[in-house]
């Protein structure tokens, strides 16, 4: 059955705005039917139907008879001279009859995608690109050899189904992606955020019950390889031929038709034939679509056209450049800021709010590879523990605010006295702890004194007057070739040595 004999007739009725509709029966409110409110109902019904493996001509027959406008179109088709019908055909089941369930259901797709494409420029690119690869399977199974003719064309109109639905919400970009050259188009739906449409309308068949096999030609019609299945290979070839007629097409795109064709078993002169007729063809079914795309130009022509339509080609290449590049300098920036978040939760979790000192979890961290490290290169290190002496009177004769301003002096000062190396921090309340990694007692002791020292000139401005710091500190040290300590052990000797230094009158330092 060629194209004419399916399309013939006049175009598809008008339809109610979709709130003046009501579903019909048996259709649920899915992401399917919502696309289909924009169709006609009788013929998104009887396209429902179709693809059911029980379905019979006389349930089809029920259901267009209740459609007028699908009626009007059957029977225009029937009665085509193409069809060659010596009489004329006025009953709808004997039309129904001749064109077989697989006739019905090619003229309910295509009242769907007409209704489906918006009129316009934008609309009839949409259109237009459906319609060619329609074309292009069905010309493609003809010279196999194969019967099935429907079902080519059925797969074909549908290869850009996900384009199509993009179109009713976002019909400029839809529009720009389909008048791009076929081979970049996913990349340019991917760079645009967007799903590739062979995934859009695969589950789009696939929701509306299309047998698996469509279903799978239309999601593999942009493959890198040829599939094996026969249905899903005459799409790709479909789509490689009907690319020869779009954006940027030349002599390669030719060539490029042909190599595809050879891999489906087309010979070379088919394909020139194949070639040679889909233009006219194109243009027939845009008629029956009641659509005007204008004159489809032969692809001699094209080629000879081939130097202005490069500059086109330039210009979006251009453009998709210019988009990947954003994607490309967003995706950096959004990098950087997740690496910068994540730099500053990692400090947040190990620095002391108040004393911008490492904290508690910090400290155990570095003292256990400090210990460990001390332990592999047989050298000393030494745990400094400080508390500052009679904190609760500050807290309590001054108030909280200067007991505060007290912590974060006395952390400055750690800060600003230890080594390079040397690892202060707040242990917890009034109390501090410093590593001296590589340090003896003697040069524990030393940098102790050095830190207890600077703490008590340091003053603190109070609204009683001014206040003086000291500190009592107690110094361990770890000589892993005499004694293995442990982090716990290690602490306990320097927090007994730094009571010690309590008991003996404060502001002092003891060793051990």
């Amino acid at each position: 059955m060629v194209l004419r004999e399916s399309y013939g007739g006049p175009a598809c009725s008008q339809v109610a705005p979709p709130g003046d509709r009501p579903y019909p029966s048996g259709m649920q409110r899915t992401g399917v039917s919502t696309e289909l409110e924009m169709a006609s109902l009788g013929a998104a019904r009887i396209l429902q139907a179709a693809v059911k493996e029980d379905v019979s001509l006389g349930e089809l027959s029920e259901l267009a008879g209740a459609d007028p406008a699908f009626a009007v179109r059957l029977l225009a088709t029937v009665n085509s001279a193409a069809f060659g019908g010596a009489t004329a055909v006025s009953d709808l089941s004997r039309a129904i009859g001749m064109l077989g369930i697989r006739g019905t259901r090619s003229i309910a797709l295509g009242m769907v995608v007409s209704d489906l494409a918006p009129d316009g420029d934008d609309g009839d690119a949409l259109i237009g690109n459906c319609i060619r690869r329609a074309i292009a399977a069905r010309l493609l199974g003809a010279e196999l050899g194969d019967k099935s003719g429907d079902d080519y064309f059925t797969v074909g109109l549908l290869l850009d189904a996900g384009l199509m639905t993009r179109g009713a919400g976002e019909l400029g970009r839809a529009a720009e992606v389909a008048r791009s050259p076929a081979v970049e188009r996913i990349l340019r739906e991917r760079a645009l955020g967007r799903r590739p449409h062979p995934e859009m309308g695969a589950t789009l068949a696939q929701r509306y019950n299309f047998p698996s096999a469509i279903v799978a030609a239309i999601e593999r019609h942009h493959d890198k390889d040829i599939p094996e299945d026969r249905l899903a290979a005459v799409a790709w070839v479909a789509e490689h031929v009907a690319s020869a007629f779009e954006a940027g097409a030349g002599e390669e795109s030719r060539n490029v038709a042909v190599a595809a064709a050879r891999k489906l078993g087309v010979a070379d002169e088919a394909i020139s034939r194949v070639l040679e007729r889909l233009p006219e063809e194109v243009s027939e079914a845009a008629s029956a679509f009641n659509r005007d795309l204008g004159p489809q130009p032969n692809l001699d022509e094209l080629i000879n056209d081939a130097r202005y339509q490069l500059v086109a080609m330039a210009r979006q290449y251009q453009e998709l450049i210019n988009t990947l590049n954003q994607v490309l300098a967003d995706k950096e920036a959004l990098a950087e800021e997740l690496r910068q978040a994540n730099r500053t939760l990692a400090e947040m979790a190990s620095t002391d709010a108040l004393t911008r000192l490492p904290n508690r979890r910090a400290f155990d961290d570095s003292l256990a590879k400090d210990m460990a490290r001390t332990e592999r290169r047989a050298a000393t290190l030494c745990l400094a523990v400080l508390d500052v002496d009679h904190f609760k009177q500050f807290n309590d004769t001054y108030g909280h605010a200067i007991g505060d301003d007290v912590l974060r002096v006395v952390g400055a000062t750690l800060a600003s006295v230890v080594r390079q190396g040397d690892v202060p921090a707040r242990y917890g309340g009034e109390e501090f702890a410093v590593i001296l990694p590589d340090t003896p007692l003697s040069g524990g002791l030393i940098a102790a004194e050095r830190i207890r020292s600077a703490i008590a000139r340091q003053i603190v401005c109070t609204d009683k007057g001014k206040v003086g710091v000291t500190v009592s500190i107690g110094v361990s040290c770890y000589v892993p070739q005499d004694e293995k300590l442990t982090q716990a052990e290690l602490f306990e000797r320097a927090d007994q040595l730094l009571y010690r230094s309590k008991q003996e009158g404060r502001n002092r330092v003891s060793g051990g």
